[in-house]
């Protein structure tokens, strides 16, 4: 889990450069993560 840290760090930071709502994004991570399971 702790190796997961840097990747997050770097979600965000795209997400903010990309002009998309914190919703947008949320929706988007968790999507991914569920089919990625």
């Amino acid at each position: 889990m702790v190796g997961y840290i840097p990747i997050a760090i770097t979600y965000g930071e795209l997400a903010k450069q990309a002009g998309a709502s914190l919703t947008e994004w949320t929706l988007v991570s968790v999507l991914v993560f569920a089919g990625a399971s």
